[in-house]
């Protein structure tokens, strides 16, 4: 199986500048008045960026860390805000969510997507991961 964590090649610098989108969600939950929400990102932006950066196995707990809280979190948020006047956005976050476990824990089983034979593609998969998640934790903000 591919392990990717200690690779390092031009397109770890992609994973990094991806990880500065989540810095958009910080700003976003703090102009919300979501304060915890707004901690978690700041975190989250920081312990990604450390990660990409300076791949090891403690700085991969406290990314994930970090990230199992944002999406704890954001599930908490997407559940007060869920009802039938945002369906659209609903069905949104919930593809999204499914995009994301798709291309990380298939992937893993698969040796697929994120953890693709191939670092540069799985780079590209995990900035994509970035992305998609960044707009779905906004759709839930906006909710």
């Amino acid at each position: 199986m591919y392990n990717n964590e200690y690779v390092k090649d031009s397109s770890t610098s992609l994973l990094i500048l991806s990880s500065f989108l989540f810095m958009s969600n910080m700003i976003s939950t703090h102009y919300m008045g979501y304060f915890v929400y707004c901690v978690l990102f700041l975190c989250l932006t920081i312990s990604s960026i450390t990660y990409h950066y300076n791949s090891n196995t403690i700085t991969k707990t406290i990314d994930r860390i970090f990230v199992i809280s944002a999406i704890l979190y954001a599930g908490y948020i997407f559940y007060q805000k869920a009802n039938k006047h945002n369906v659209n956005k609903v069905i949104f976050v919930i593809m999204s969510f499914f995009t994301i476990v798709l291309f990380y824990c298939y992937g893993y089983y698969a040796n697929e997507y994120c953890f693709d034979y191939d670092i540069r593609i799985g780079n590209i998969y995990h900035s994509f991961i970035h992305i998609i998640s960044s707009i779905g934790f906004h759709t839930i903000m906006f909710m």
